[in-house]
């Protein structure tokens, strides 16, 4: 899939759109990928996507070909230096982690700290990278201070969440392993389930035979002549 043709395709989409109704400004994007990724074999977030980008890239570029600013979450450990490095040079925000160890949630609350006061923020993970623009649009027109946010495709709850500015101190103080399901669950009330036609919502990087998947629906999706 030539970039170049993902990006007119995101573009039009956007020029198609009452860009004075697009979403609020100031949402932030807080990409997660702090996790080991044992279970992939090697380190999937550097592993080719496409012929012209790796996963993380992929995953970075749903949000900042929106114009959104992002921050992706990394461990302290020695592991992520390369990474670290790499993600600077292409000048994208990166946030070390040290209780990363700790598990998502940990990461999540260093994460919220470093943001400041932003009017809500979008969780998303460095795994996901099959994310229609439409989606994310859906989901930013939909935010709200006083709203959790998230896409369900079939039925089932998927990735990214938009937790609106009355969250962010719960999600500051998390801990451990314990993510942001949590408040989803506590505080139901408050959620805005948006249905969509996107499968990438549900659809994970945890195995090669994950990522074949995500990418074969990436290349019929983007096909040369094909709408979106």
């Amino acid at each position: 899939m030539n970039i170049s043709i993902l990006g007119l395709k995101i573009a039009n989409i956007i020029m198609n759109r009452d860009s004075a109704s697009l979403f609020e400004p100031g949402i932030n994007v807080l990409l997660l990928a702090a996790g080991s990724a044992a279970r992939f074999g090697s380190d999937k977030r550097l592993v080719s996507f496409g012929s012209i980008n790796t996963l993380i890239l992929q995953a970075i570029s749903q949000y900042t070909e929106l114009g959104m600013e992002l921050k992706v979450c990394l461990s302290a450990a020695d592991r992520d230096d390369l990474l670290a490095a790499t993600l600077r040079k292409e000048s994208i925000a990166c946030l070390r982690c040290t209780r990363a160890e700790e598990g998502m949630g940990a990461t999540l609350a260093e994460g919220i700290a470093a943001l400041g006061d932003v009017p809500g923020v979008l969780v998303a993970l460095a795994d996901m990278p099959g994310l229609l623009p439409q989606t994310i649009l859906q989901l930013l027109e939909n935010a709200d201070s006083n709203r959790i946010v998230y896409p369900t495709y079939g039925g089932r709850r998927g990735h990214p969440v938009i937790f609106g500015r009355r969250f962010l101190p719960l999600l500051g103080a998390l801990s451990g392993d314990q993510g942001g399901s949590t408040i989803i669950k506590e505080y139901s009330d408050s959620c805005v389930e948006i249905p969509v036609d996107d499968p990438g919502v549900l659809m994970d990087v945890d195995t090669p035979d994950d990522l074949r998947r995500v990418e074969r629906l990436f290349q019929e999706r983007y096909a040369p002549g094909k709408s979106i």
